[in-house]
C-alpha cells in the first residue's frame, strides 16, 4: 500500500509486506491510453528490504481500466515487474512478479498484491 505525492506529485511511498518486506516507492513516468479503453502507467520502482538490501527492477508498465465508480479510480489488469539484481541477498538475483490492485488518483492511494519468484545467485557468483 502506498500514497502518491509523498515525495513528488507522481511518486508513491509505502510499505511492502511478505517476502519483499520493507519500503517501496514508485514513480509514474507516463500515463497513456492503451488499447480497448485501457490506460498504461509506465512506472519506475525503488525497493529497500527490511534488512537494508536494495532490489533493482526494470521499468514496468501497468495496464489499468478506469472503473465505473468514477474518474481517477483504476483497476490494475496486468502489471509484471522484473527483478534484475540488487545488494546484499539480492546481489545477482533475478525474478519476476505480477501485481493486482487498484489506483485512486483522486485520493492518491494505491493498493497492490504481488506474487512471483526470485532466483538468488549462488554464494560467490553475485
Amino acid at each position: 500500500m502506498t500514497n502518491l505525492g509523498v515525495i513528488g506529485q507522481s511518486t508513491t511511498l509505502g510499505i511492502a509486506d511478505g517476502d519483499l518486506k520493507g519500503a517501496v516507492a514508485a514513480t509514474i513516468l507516463n500515463i497513456a491510453p492503451g488499447s480497448g479503453g485501457t490506460t498504461l502507467f509506465t512506472v519506475e520502482h525503488h525497493f529497500v528490504t527490511q534488512n537494508g538490501d536494495t532490489i533493482f527492477v526494470d521499468q514496468a508498465t501497468a495496464t489499468a481500466k478506469e472503473t465505473v465508480a468514477g474518474s481517477g479510480l483504476y483497476a490494475i489488469l496486468n502489471y509484471p515487474v522484473h527483478i534484475n539484481g540488487g545488494t546484499g541477498n539480492f546481489a545477482g538475483a533475478t525474478g519476476d512478479f505480477t501485481n493486482i490492485g487498484e489506483v485512486d488518483l483522486n485520493a492518491g492511494h494505491t493498493v497492490f498484491r504481488y506474487s512471483g519468484q526470485v532466483c538468488f545467485a549462488a554464494p560467490g557468483n553475485e
